[in-house]
This record gives structure tokens, sequence and C-alpha cells, in this order.
């Protein structure tokens, strides 16, 4: 079960919710179990909402509260990954063809077009199908589905999701004729939620919307982020559908129009992991490799610091961590050289000596443990602070440089950046040139490209 500590922003004074959707929330707070983590992703609830919400809008402190909810998502898909991709080699298969249909406005088709070539990671968890009817039905085409198809099948859920929304809207049966026309407003429906690319919550009822399919091809002997058939454990077995990690990056082929069904087609191809280098939304890849990896406070502070300036909401996160989470002593070094590089970058210099002190602290308690990691911290920590104490104390400087030398903590090439600070500090801090030549030599010697 998750834990407790992460369900607050389930309660009911962060959205409104009616009386069934404080049954759901109920419902998961009593129930859940790590191994429904697929079941509750795919059924009509409030958790696909807010998980989904939380991660298009890049909500940090919203993809913090489904840390737990989201391991558990990865952690299944991939096991079922596994399994999927024997299959498929055992069937010979060297790639597959997945859609996806639904509605976007205009703005964002044309961002598609203008955007041809180049590469996109998608930013939550991506639902697919392997019947393209499947994806005509959610992006709003008309078809005549096959008596008990899978399209025929969604077409009447979605049918009755869709009376059932305006009746609970206008609190009364809409007419088949609204019904034609509410399309737009159909986000409320998971099944045809903007994806990935859309920067909106919602789809406005007053936008000119386009029905889009997307191809997602999948060469399956590449190295990717995991998607496998969940059909048997989704709550709706009945779309074939095929769910794709958060992260997965994909590079658009094409845009094109077709005529004879009145939508737009975009070919899609997924790319390697290590391929990767362009992709728009590749922080989300990064925060899930980080989930799996680290703890996730100390991913947060991280994805904040690097990706916008505001440095107290990363601090916030990395002194959370600090104060209660199950840290190992590397860990804690991590937090540590966050918070004092985040000081630096504030000016607050004394503070920012303070923690990488804390460093140095930590690695002579655990060198043992590991030797290696703890030479890593303390060159950082000794050259970081003698670069604040090039501003406030040039002699300080130099001891803590003269120390990384003496206890030789850096490799030759390494080396010659140290022999450099000594060079500037010596030349422009004092009138020992002959010094600041010695230096400057010694970090040629280390690195000849060194000039």
């Amino acid at each position: 079960m998750i834990p407790s500590t992460s369900l607050p922003f389930f309660g009911p004074t962060c959205f409104k919710l009616n009386e069934v959707k404080l049954k759901e929330v109920q419902e998961f707070y009593d129930e859940y179990k790590k191994e429904q983590a697929i079941s509750w992703y795919t059924r009509n609830s409030f958790l696909f909402r807010l998980l989904n919400e939380a991660c298009r809008t890049e909500d940090i402190d919203k993809i913090y509260t489904f840390r737990y909810y989201i391991r558990d998502l990865y952690e299944r898909l991939s096991v079922l990954h596994k399994n999927y991709v024997q299959y498929l080699k055992s069937k010979e298969t060297k790639s597959i063809i997945l859609y996806r249909g639904q509605q976007i406005s205009e703005e964002e088709l044309q961002e598609l077009q203008n955007n041809t070539g180049k590469s996109f990671s998608t930013n939550t968890f991506l639902s697919t199908t392997t019947y393209i009817n499947v994806a005509y039905v959610f992006a709003g085409i008309d078809i005549d589905p096959i008596p008990d198809s899978p399209e025929e099948k969604i077409l009447k859920r979605l049918q009755s999701s869709e009376k059932q929304h305006l009746k609970n809207k206008h609190n009364q049966p809409p007419s088949e004729e609204k019904l034609r026309t509410m399309r737009p407003e159909l986000s409320l429906n998971r099944a045809v939620l903007p994806c990935d690319y859309s920067k909106s919550a919602q789809l406005s009822t007053h936008c000119k919307c386009r029905s889009v399919v997307f191809s997602y091809t999948i060469n399956i002997n590449a190295f990717t982020k995991p998607y496998a058939d969940i059909s048997e454990e989704s709550y709706y077995k009945d779309e074939c559908e095929i769910l794709l990690s958060m992260g997965t990056i994909f590079r658009c082929e094409s845009v094109e129009y077709s005529r004879n069904k009145n939508f737009w087609h975009v070919k899609m191809i997924m790319i390697a992991d290590n391929n990767g280098n362009d992709a728009d939304s590749d922080t989300h890849s990064q925060i899930l490799n980080d989930i799996q990896q680290k703890p996730i406070l100390l991913t947060l502070g991280k994805f904040v610091s690097e990706t916008s300036d505001n440095f107290d909401k990363a601090e916030r996160y990395y002194r959370m961590f600090l104060e209660s989470e199950i840290k190992n002593p590397w860990d804690q070094c991590d937090a540590y050289e966050a918070l004092g590089s985040i000081c630096k970058k504030k000016s607050q210099y004394e503070i920012a000596i303070e923690y990488f002190e804390k460093i140095i602290e930590t690695c002579k308690k655990y060198s043992i443990e590991n030797e290696h990691k703890s030479t890593q911290y303390m060159a950082l920590s000794y050259v970081t602070m003698a670069e604040i104490y090039t501003i406030t104390d040039f002699q300080k400087a130099i001891k803590h440089l003269n120390t990384v030398i003496e206890l030789r903590l850096y490799n030759s090439i390494k080396m010659a950046k140290i022999y450099n600070m000594l060079g500037d500090i010596y030349r422009t801090r004092t009138t020992l040139f002959r010094k600041a030549l010695y230096y400057y030599q010694s970090a040629h010697r280390n690195d000849p490209t060194n000039l």
C-alpha cells in the first residue's frame, strides 16, 4: 500500500469532487496495492486525471505527491515489457506500429508541423492501441464499426460516458445533436484526454479542434523506456491497449492530412534512449530514471534548480530530504553540495562554506566504505570553497587548493585546473609573478593542451 504521507494532495481541498469521486479517493486510500497500478491508471478515475495534470503542467509539488505511484506503475510496466518483447520476438516480429487518436487545437497541430524531424519526450504515460479503428474512435472520426469489434465496444462506452458527463453538467439528458457537437469537451473522458503534446489540461470548447491520429513505429530490439500490452491488467480489457512509459522519446517523421477521412496523420518513430539528444521534454525521462535510483526529493530539487531560478523551492526539497528521509552518506553529500551551490549563487558565501565543510566531515567519517566517492566529494568541496574564498579571502583559497594537491585528490588533467587557479590568484591578487608562472607551467605539464 502507498504510504499515507504521499496522499494529502488527493484530498477534497485541492479540487472539486462529487460524491462518486470522493468514494474513489476513499477506495484508493483503503484498497490500493502496487499490483493494481495499471488497473487504477486505466480506469476513468480521479487518479488518472490528477497524475496527468501534474505531469503535463510540470507541477513538481504534485509530481512529488505521486512519487510512489509513479514508481509502482513504472515497475509493473517494466515487468510486462519483458514478457511483451519476448512474445514479439517469438513471433519473429522486428517492429510494431501503435496508434493513438485524439483531438488537438489548431495551434498544437501547427507546433507539430513546425517541429517535423525533431524529437519529443512524452511527459506522462502514453496510452496507445494496436487497432487503428480504435484510434479513429478516440479522434472523433466517423466509422462504421464491425459488430462486437473493439472499436464498437469502445464507441458504446464513450457514448455512455458522454451522456453521463453531460447529464451531470446540465442536470438533464443531452440530445443526440448536443452529443455530436460536444466532442471537444470530452477531454474529461480518459480516452480522449489531451496527450503529452498538449500544453493545456483541457481543450477549450471554443477552439477549433482537429482530429489527429498518431502512429508510433517501434523497433523492438532498441533499448528504450518500457512499453507493454496491458490488456490483461487494464480496467477496460477491450481497448487492446499498449502503454508507453513517461520519458519515451519519439522523432516526428511527418504530419500529413488525409482527405478521405478528414483527419491529420502524425507519424512518429521511437528513438533509443541514448539517441534522444534533442528531446524537448527529456527532463521527464531524467525524473523517471532518478525515481528508480535516487531519493525523489533529491531528484526534484535537482530538477527545479536546473530548469528555473526558483532557488527557494529547490532548497526546500533538499532540506526536506535532510530532515525526513532515510539517507546514505553519499545522498547526504549530494544534498549538501546542492545547497552549498545554491547559496554560492545567491552570494551567501558563509552558509555555502558551511555546507561544503559538512561534506568533508561526512567523507572523512565514511571514507572506508567508499574511498572513491569520498575522494570525489572532498575534491569538489575544497575546489568550490577555494572559488568562494577567491572572492572573500584569497589566502584561504590558496590553502584549500594546496590541500587538493597534497591529498592527490585529482588526476593530472583535473590537477591542471588547480594549478591554473593558483596561477590566477598569484597573478591577480599578489605581486609574486614568478610563482604565478610556476603554477601556469605546472598546469601545462599536467595537461599539455592547457594553454
